[in-house]
């Protein structure tokens, strides 16, 4: 420390000395203070924890509503998302079955002699057993659109029976390049 320092530090300390210990206070004044601290506290206190439980109550009270509210609104919302998503696969399921018909149509068209299902020979019988399957794992489709393995199994038959009229029609082909 400097010089300056060690003055200032000294004179301090001496008007820190100075200074009186007490200071007298009337009696009358804190017992007045005292009195009137204790009426407010009683009161404030008294409306202030009323006030707390009714802030509480009320706080869990729009939480819960809040909350029931909330979950009826996301109920609803996936109801609707589950029906329009339904909707959507039924159209995709009909949609995609046109696409196959005209598919066979187009392979059909293009066989000299047109498929007769009447006649029950191994390829004939084969083709019926197959549409007909078609038909029963459509209509489970459209009980349950979200199940995997009947859509694997819808689409495994569609290609076996596009597989089956490719098949025929070379067959026809070579039989009419034998009788030429």
């Amino acid at each position: 420390m400097t010089k300056a320092e060690q003055k200032s530090d000294k004179k301090l300390d001496q008007l820190i000395d100075d200074l009186p210990r007490k200071y007298p206070t009337p009696k009358s004044s804190w017992q007045q203070l005292e009195s009137r601290l204790d009426v407010i506290t009683s009161n404030e206190s008294k409306s202030k924890l009323l006030n707390l439980k009714f802030g509480v109550a009320a706080s869990i009270l729009i939480g819960f509503l809040s909350l029931t509210l909330i979950q009826q609104i996301n109920f609803e919302k996936s109801e609707s998302l589950v029906f329009q998503s339904e909707n959507r696969l039924e159209k995709l399921i009909d949609t995609l079955n046109q696409q196959h018909l005209s598919q066979i149509k187009a392979i059909e068209q293009s066989q000299l002699k047109p498929v007769n299902l009447t006649q029950q020979n191994d390829f004939k019988g084969g083709l019926l057993k197959l549409r007909e399957a078609q038909t029963s794992i459509i209509n489970e489709l459209k009980r349950e659109p979200s199940d995997k393995q009947l859509w694997d199994l819808w689409l495994w038959t569609q290609g076996r029976e596009l597989e089956l009229l490719k098949q025929h029609s070379k067959i026809q082909q070579m039989e009419t390049i034998k009788t030429i």
